[in-house]
């Protein structure tokens, strides 16, 4: 305080105290300028509101009232109006109410009696001290010496009311106190410093409360551990109604203390992540702004209230004028706080407060989406603060979480350590790049979001990050992020403008993605190599390469020489036209040895494979092409019986004009023709099944998906995967009988193949050499076990038995039958196959019925496809016996090709 302001105070202590100077010592004129200066630099605020107006009003009221002529007490009302309006236009006074306000303070002031008696309770901007002498200086020892802060400064007017209102010798023996004792009572808490007295007012348990409010013990009101909640402290001199009012109240510290509890908790834990973190924030500052409001409350509340409360005054204290009376409840009551009051103004800081505790304890274990999940149940509460509420915490909360989407979206990269987003990577090098690093967690996509829009959010990062890290395509990546961050904007908010913007987004990622793997990497020309060769749908390609192999892979698998088969491959891509595709697409074939047992063939462990290249291999990693193994060794070994046969044919046609004189064996060649030709012709009729009806329906299908238009690779693959399942489905399924029976029926031809390559080799023996061949030993062997069962035992039966020729008849003869009911029981597993395609094929192999078997099999399987019996009878069928057999005369010699 500078020189001019300290003269102006003393001046004005001076006027203060003129009317008994003469009686002020030093001492006290001192300690009166002290306490001035220390009342002028205190962060007190006015709890007057600044209204000019009803101030005015209030000042109008106060000249009427004081003038017992009314006429009169007009006439000063007008004249204070009119010199209120020229106040009011004075240009050089920047405060008017302040000098209203100050004039009413000093006209309020009572004047001295002629006994010298203070009034009890003087107000105005001097209600603190300096009323009199005797008493205006009673309390300046107790003061002390430092400004009050604002969080105690509500207690200090109360106490100094309390002391002016006692006795002067009570005053006196105040004002002998130490300045060291002074010190140290105001380090005492605020709270333990209350009035002792039986009888605890409104104002002590608002003091209480305030501390309450802050989570804070008060001197009345304690925290309950047990019940979690603040409770009054037993046997209080309280009435049951103010006890309940302040344990309503006190209610509010409670949920204080358990929002608290749970931000601290969160902000310790290294496991929350950024949704929980940004939740506890959100919280935070709510809690902050409940302390600015109890802050609020606490300056609104002065200990003033207590003189407000029509004290009895002393026996030395004069009677309370009217004038006095009505000033302290006009003004300092009217701005007091009351158990009432202070209910009135916590009704929305409880709902809030009652709303933070109650989430607090529903979110504390919960994480990521689940817990978006849950505060978003809230959003459809019935009580639109609540309502509002929560749109304003889940915009901060939901924050983190549209912060990872957008990096996503716009980088192609997942910044998510925390696993708050429905996409999971892995960082596994075995998997595939495309389907298996990025994964979506349809249970983790918050319900804020639909599903659809979060799968086309994780599409389109996952292609960008493809075309960028894998493609290249950085210019075109570029652009479009570009246009996506002017188009798409990720907030809690209506999701139908984002739906737009993020359909946008997808069909123009995808469509370039597609556009760069069908152009650029040639993915068409690789679906049809894989066609054309693991599938056998180049014939040419698959003779050339068995007729090349064909000497290799009749060793036993162990045996066969990789490089020789390497040799074998190249020669057929030569001699096919196979040598015409590009060699991008040639150079990705190979071959593999799958040998299951020793005892397997070339033949059963030969395997032609195809390799795409990246990055398209990225999209069909080895466990996607796996039914293609499968497919190629089904076709495989239907190529090699159809090659044997085709071996067999070939050379029974070349010696059947040599071996036409050879009387003997006349009936056994036709015989041996008949049955080749019957087998080749089933062969044939199978393939063409197979070919044109699954394989080329199946790529029919896929080609009419990819010309429809695909919009993403997943789409892609899914139809290519459709297409290899439709093949499997009906070829290699494990749950087809038919399948099994087909293997066998494979089996048997091979069989049949080396007993006629036997038959024509003994023949041409005889034929050149003019004496039959000698039986081998195994031949024999089987000749004397048959003899010895038809219980035929002379040596010319054994002779005959033993004949070379004989022996071969027999067996084809036993062969041939076992291939008719081979083929019998495959029609009847067709035939009462589920799938209508099957039951075609039965009916394409036996379209003129020479194959027969039981009719009441086929009936009943008819019956449980349709649900009801049905009797087919068919008129061609002559046996009774339930094993199938096929239509044939009753002499084996005589039976051939009908």
């Amino acid at each position: 305080m500078n020189s001019d302001a300290t003269a102006l105070l003393e001046q004005l202590v001076d006027r203060l105290l003129s009317p008994n100077s003469e009686a002020v010592t030093p001492i006290e004129r001192r300690k009166a300028i002290q306490y001035c200066r220390r009342i002028l630099g205190s962060r007190v605020g006015s709890t007057i509101v600044e209204d000019e107006t009803h101030l005015s009003g209030t000042i109008q009221k106060h000249i009427l009232a004081q003038n017992p002529d009314q006429s009169e007490g007009q006439r000063r009302a007008v004249l204070f109006a009119q010199l209120h309006t020229k106040l009011q236009h004075h240009a050089a006074l920047s405060k008017p109410w302040a000098i209203l306000y100050f004039l009413y303070a000093l006209s309020s002031k009572p004047s001295h009696n002629s006994t010298g008696q203070a009034p009890c309770h003087p107000s105005g901007p001097f209600n603190h001290g300096l009323w009199t002498h005797t008493r205006g200086l009673a309390c300046l020892d107790n003061a002390s010496p430092m400004p009050p802060k604002p969080a105690s400064s509500t207690s200090q007017p109360s106490m100094a009311i309390t002391e002016l209102s006692t006795t002067d010798q009570t005053s006196l023996e105040l004002s002998q106190r130490s300045s060291e004792t002074a010190t140290n009572a105001s380090l005492v808490p605020l709270s333990d410093r209350l009035p002792t007295s039986p009888d605890i007012g409104e104002p002590q348990l608002i003091v209480d409360l305030l501390f309450t409010f802050q989570g804070i013990d008060g001197k009345y009101i304690r925290f309950d551990e047990t019940r979690q909640t603040f409770q009054l402290k037993d046997k209080l001199p309280l009435s049951a109604h103010t006890a309940a009012l302040a344990t309503q109240l006190a209610t509010l510290g409670g949920y204080y203390r358990q929002s608290k509890a749970f931000v601290d908790n969160k902000r310790t834990d290294a496991t929350a992540g950024h949704i929980a973190q940004s939740l506890c924030a959100f919280l935070d500052q709510e809690l902050t702004k409940h302390l600015e409001f109890v802050a609020t409350l606490e300056s609104q509340h002065t200990p003033k209230a207590a003189a407000c409360q029509r004290p009895a005054t002393s026996a030395t204290d004069p009677p309370a004028t009217p004038a006095v009376t009505n000033r302290l409840w006009s003004v300092e009551a009217r701005s007091q706080l009351t158990l009432h009051r202070l209910r009135a103004w916590l009704v929305t800081p409880t709902k809030k407060l009652q709303f933070m505790a109650h989430l607090a304890h529903e979110c504390q274990s919960l994480h990521g989406s689940t817990l978006l999940n849950r505060i978003h149940s809230f959003a459809t509460h019935g009580d639109p603060f609540i309502r509002d509420f929560v749109h304003q915490l889940m915009l901060a909360v939901s924050a983190p979480f549209y912060d990872i989407l957008e990096h996503w979206l716009f980088n192609g990269e997942l910044l998510d350590p925390h696993m708050e987003s429905f996409i999971i990577t892995y960082t596994d090098v075995n998997r595939g790049v495309w389907g298996d690093k990025y994964r979506l967690n349809a249970l983790s996509i918050p319900v804020i979001m639909p599903s659809m829009l979060a799968v086309k959010i994780f599409n389109i990062g996952k292609s960008l990050n493809f075309l960028r890290f894998h493609c290249q395509d950085h210019a075109w990546i570029s652009e479009q992020c570009r246009i996506m961050r002017q188009d798409v904007k990720l907030q809690y908010s209506d999701s139908f403008a984002l739906e737009v913007s993020i359909d946008r987004a997808y069909r123009a990622m995808g469509g370039r993605l597609i556009d760069v793997i069908f152009t650029k990497y040639r993915m068409m020309d690789h679906f049809e190599a894989m066609k054309r060769y693991l599938l056998l749908g180049q014939g040419d390609f698959a003779q050339c390469l068995m007729t090349s192999l064909d000497s290799e892979l009749s060793r036993p698998a162990t045996r066969v020489h990789k490089y020789n088969v390497t040799a074998a491959l190249e020669s057929a891509i030569r001699s096919s036209n196979a040598f015409y595709d590009d060699p991008v697409i040639t150079n990705q074939l190979g071959f593999g040895l799958d040998i299951k047992t020793p005892s397997d063939l070339g033949w059963d462990a030969f395997e032609l494979r195809y390799t795409f290249p990246a990055p398209i291999s990225y999209f069909f990693p080895p466990a996607t092409l796996r039914p293609y193994s499968r497919l190629f060794v089904f076709l495989w070994k239907l190529k090699s019986v159809e090659h044997q046969l085709t071996t067999l044919w070939r050379k029974l046609t070349i010696n059947a004009r040599t071996l036409r004189g050879l009387s003997s064996l006349r009936r056994e060649i036709h015989h041996c023709h008949g049955v080749t030709g019957e087998m080749i012709h089933f062969v044939n009729q199978l393939q063409y099944f197979i070919l044109y009806e699954i394989i080329e329906k199946a790529w029919t299908q896929f080609m009419h998906r990819i010309d429809k238009g695909i919009t993403d690779l997943d789409i892609l693959v899914s139809a290519h995967q459709h297409f290899l399942l439709s093949i499997s489905s009906i070829l290699v399924s494990s749950k087809h009988d038919y399948i099994r029976a087909l293997k066998k029926l494979f089996q048997d031809i091979l069989q049949f193949k080396a007993i006629a390559e036997q038959l024509y080799d003994y023949a041409l023996t005889e034929k050149y050499t003019g004496r039959p061949p000698s039986a081998p030993a195994a031949m024999v062997t089987d000749a004397a076990a048959t003899i010895g069962s038809d219980g035929l035992g002379s040596s010319s039966d054994l002779q005959s038995h033993l004949d070379p020729l004989h022996l071969a008849k027999r067996r084809m003869h036993n062969q041939s039958d076992a291939l008719r009911k081979r083929i019998c029981q495959l029609l009847e597993s067709l035939d009462s196959s589920s799938e209508p395609i099957l039951r075609h094929l039965a009916l394409r192999i036996n379209y003129n019925n020479h194959y027969h078997w039981n009719p009441r099999a086929r009936s009943q399987s008819i019956s449980h496809r349709s649900g009801k019996p049905q009797s087919l009878p068919r008129s061609h069928s002559t046996s009774s016996t339930s094993t199938p057999t096929a239509s044939r005369s009753s002499d084996p010699s005589t039976s051939g090709l009908k």
